[in-house]
């Protein structure tokens, strides 16, 4: 009986251990958000949705800003509008020892919007489905909780998918490989237009949002300076925007004023970039808007 206790016990070790040495080879091309939540804490981070996950690439601003280290913790519409969900979340990712970071807040109409069941009046906060609201620990490797509550495929089959158009750096950058030829540009930026014009039609603007962004800028400006970025996008989604939240700039340029917070606003200047569906900036333009980001971070730190 002691013999086959212990043999048994011997092959659970051993299945523990190989277990364990798999879960560590699950990267960036796995999956598009896991890689985040198994870093360190971090001095300085970019906050926002998808847009800002694939526009904001560090590699370009981190020498300008000498010695802070950018990392790049925005996720998609679906895990971090702002919220309490994401400022927790955003809380576990900051080092707590941290008091002179950079943090690069990326708002946009719809990270501050809630939509509304119009037949049985529901605000739905969608976050509340997805991995950030789930996942106890942010800065664990491999991290059990969001392999195995929220993969969206077997740990097998997520490992073996060698087909994904997406990946995602150390940096926390997401890099998107997708046809860019003329006639995908346009069926996906139609796509676009469909899903945002729908959602436009359920948007409400949330003050609890807004709530929660500001409780999100105290936060953040306690660990160093807070840098508020409205990034561009295609013309004809910029008009749902403003058809949402009309003077949705100057919304934010009150509150810059009032926290003390620079603002660049890129919504005017959509003709200057290239996108991959007119909300997303192609991985050429995250170069040219994030050394651009960077020069004006520099700029900003010189006058003060």
């Amino acid at each position: 009986m002691r013999k086959l206790i212990f043999h048994f016990g011997l092959f659970s070790f051993l299945l523990a251990v190989s277990l364990y040495f798999f879960l560590l080879q699950f990267n960036g091309k796995h999956d598009d958000f896991y890689l985040r939540l198994t870093t360190p804490q971090q001095e300085s981070l970019v906050i926002g949705t998808s847009r800002a996950a694939q526009a904001i690439n560090p590699t370009y601003i981190n020498p300008l800003i000498k010695p802070h280290q950018l990392y790049n913790y925005a996720f998609s519409i679906f895990h971090s509008p702002f919220g309490e969900i994401y400022f927790n979340s955003i809380s576990k990712k900051i080092n707590k020892k941290s008091k002179n970071g950079i943090f690069i807040v990326c708002i946009d109409p719809w990270s501050l919007g809630v939509t509304q069941d119009s037949i049985h009046q529901e605000i739905t906060f969608i976050e509340k489905d997805f991995a950030l609201s789930g996942v106890h620990f942010v800065n664990q490797k491999p991290n059990f909780e969001y392999l195995f509550f929220y993969s969206t495929n077997t740990l097998l089959d997520k490992y073996l998918n060698n087909n994904k158009s997406t990946f995602l750096h150390s940096n926390g950058w997401l890099e998107v490989n997708i046809p860019m030829d003329s006639a995908s540009i346009q069926k996906r930026f139609q796509d676009r237009i469909i899903k945002y014009t729908e959602r436009k039609n359920s948007y409400i603007r949330s003050k609890e949002r807004i709530f929660w962004l500001t409780k999100t800028i105290d936060l953040l400006q306690k660990h160093g300076r807070v840098f508020f970025i409205r990034l561009p996008v295609r013309q004809q989604i910029l008009v749902l925007e403003n058809q949402v939240w009309p003077q949705f700039s100057n919304f934010v340029s009150d509150l810059s004023r009032k926290k003390q917070i620079p603002f660049l606003d890129f919504s005017e200047r959509s003709h200057h970039y290239l996108y991959t569906d007119g909300l997303h900036l192609h991985q050429s333009s995250s170069k040219i808007i994030s050394a651009e980001i960077g020069k004006w971070i520099q700029e900003q730190a010189g006058r003060n």
